[in-house]
């Protein structure tokens, strides 16, 4: 809903004061520049990235379209299973927590908290770690030291798909001058043609570059990062 609602501002405020100028709507609706810079811009993508990018761009497009975010009920869930499964092993001893941690679905404590499950990744690091504890390391500061690392990592993945729709934005308005490039092209080949049709056919051309500009900071360059679930675990 809240993409849904950006998107039609967006477009209600552009096109809005666009008809309030007294400007003609027909002259905008360019199907063929469309197609260059959106199809350009797909390409340009896809010869960009690296297939892992494309899968996670589209489980990213997804996610933000049925408006998936974690809550404030998401983070007291982990915040209450932290506390029950310490709770556990200070009382009785880590080695009560191995079958939790190996098995969370069959757990009876985790099934208290039905949220930890709808982020697979946060839930495979927590298992993790409390592994690694069981087995024995319990020095802080090497735990730390691979925590760091690893979220790092984590962090790493997780931008690369905002960034790579950030180059997307970036190249946005360069692609709608070359299809504003390509019209006006069009338009010297008619040149014998009266000023009335020279005129549609400049200003279809100059379409081109107020799509590229508005598809770009009206649209792809606002990118949200991908939620946690969406990269592929290194």
């Amino acid at each position: 809903m809240r993409l849904l609602f950006g998107i039609v501002a967006v477009f209600l405020s552009v096109l809005g004061g666009f008809a309030a100028m007294g400007g003609r709507m027909g002259v905008l609706w360019q199907p063929v520049e469309i197609v260059i810079i959106i199809g350009a811009g797909v390409g340009g993508y896809v010869i960009a990235n690296t297939p892992s990018v494309l899968r996670d761009t589209v489980r990213t497009v997804g996610f933000v379209a049925r408006g998936h975010r974690s809550n404030k009920n998401d983070y007291l869930d982990v915040i209450s299973l932290l506390y029950a499964l310490l709770r556990v092993a200070k009382s009785k001893g880590v080695s009560q927590i191995e079958q939790d941690i190996d098995k969370p679905g069959d757990s009876p404590i985790f099934t208290q908290y039905p949220a930890v499950f709808r982020h697979e990744r946060s839930l495979t690091f927590l298992c993790d770690y409390l592994r690694l504890i069981a087995l024995g390391q319990d020095n802080p500061h090497d735990l730390e030291a691979l925590m760091s690392e690893e979220i790092e990592t984590i962090s790493r993945e997780m931008n690369q798909v905002p960034k790579a729709l950030q180059n997307l934005a970036d190249a946005l308005p360069a692609l709608g001058i070359v299809a504003a490039v390509l019209g006006v092209i069009n338009a010297m080949s008619a040149i014998s043609e009266p000023p009335e049709v020279l005129g549609r056919m400049i200003g279809g051309a100059l379409t081109g570059t107020f799509l590229g500009v508005l598809l770009s900071y009206g649209l792809v360059g606002p990118s949200p990062a991908p939620p946690a679930t969406a990269g592929s675990r290194s």
